[in-house]
């Protein structure tokens, strides 16, 4: 009977952290959305946050990216794109890309 307690107990405290981390999830906002290509940002209301390793960040607005990348017939997944971008202090090309509600600032 103790040893089945125990597993009870477990299996409890799995749920329990399970669901802590789905509502932690969900007030980030992301829950399980796949953010592949730039046009996965515009519709999920996100800008692009871009952090260079020199502490720099800022954010740009998917919508002009994607155009930009219409416009020179460039490819819009990201991985493309964070390979293109570069910070505007230091010039360096190792950025971190990361999703941003377009109504929140830096």
């Amino acid at each position: 009977m103790l040893a089945i307690e125990c597993q009870r107990s477990s299996t409890a405290d799995a749920l329990a952290a399970l669901a802590r981390l789905s509502a932690a999830a969900l007030c980030l906002g992301m829950g399980s959305q796949r953010l592949d290509k730039i046009n996965d940002f515009n519709r999920h209301g996100y800008d692009l946050r871009v952090a260079c390793r020199c502490g720099h960040v800022s954010v740009l607005n998917s919508l002009a990216v994607t155009m930009a990348c219409a416009a020179r017939s460039l490819p819009r997944d990201m991985s493309a794109i964070s390979a293109r971008l570069r910070c505007c202090q230091c010039g360096g090309r190792e950025v971190k890309i990361g999703p941003i509600e377009r109504d929140r600032a830096v």
